[in-house]
């Protein structure tokens, strides 16, 4: 299993601000304010990775997510449920578990973009609201769904083994109280 380490994440996605803003202003209106929350307070304790306000003041949180090219048009993605934190990397001395991000972010939507080749432009988007997957009475759908595991290394020490579950497109559109997707050519 690769092991992705968590602060050279959050760097490189602060090169794809630009390409985010144009993707969320397709989704949401071009009339929006886009401010990136990238500080480690905003990322690992509210779980708010972008705050939107329209022209009428309304406000939104988001959440956001890329995927590599290889996994255009790939029909799952990934719910992040839980993660387990070690303090070594075969993983046998558990620190803590915490909520992964659906539960533990208070974002209004998520937006998962899949990048180009060369890793600068978001060329596939889903897009879907927090409600209902992240209500507790909603968890026991996830009962039947695969699991799929990643593996983090923070600039401290700390390892993390994250529990993610399997959904569809139709799986987020049939269930999202709001959805998008697109795919540009």
């Amino acid at each position: 299993m690769e092991i992705r380490n968590f602060e050279q994440d959050l760097e490189n996605s602060k090169k794809l601000n630009e390409e985010w803003k144009r993707v969320l202003k397709k989704a949401l209106g071009d009339d929006i304010e886009v401010v990136f929350k990238d500080d480690n307070t905003s990322q690992l304790g509210f779980g708010v990775d972008i705050i939107i306000t329209t022209k009428k003041g309304r406000r939104y949180t988001i959440e956001h997510k890329t995927r590599r090219f290889d996994y255009l048009g790939h029909n799952e993605y990934l719910l992040e449920i839980v993660h387990h934190r070690y303090s070594d990397e075969e993983c046998k001395n558990k620190v803590s578990t915490i909520p992964g991000w659906l539960y533990k972010g208070t974002f209004d939507y998520i937006f998962i973009g899949t990048l180009n080749e060369q890793n600068n432009k978001i060329i596939e988007v889903v897009g879907f609201s927090s409600i209902p997957f992240k209500l507790e009475e909603f968890k026991s759908e996830y009962n039947n769904l695969k699991n799929g595991w990643a593996k983090s290394q923070f600039n401290s020490g700390t390892f993390q083994l994250t529990l993610n579950k399997k959904v569809t497109k139709e799986f987020l559109e049939e269930n999202a109280n709001k959805f998008w997707y697109w795919r540009d050519e």
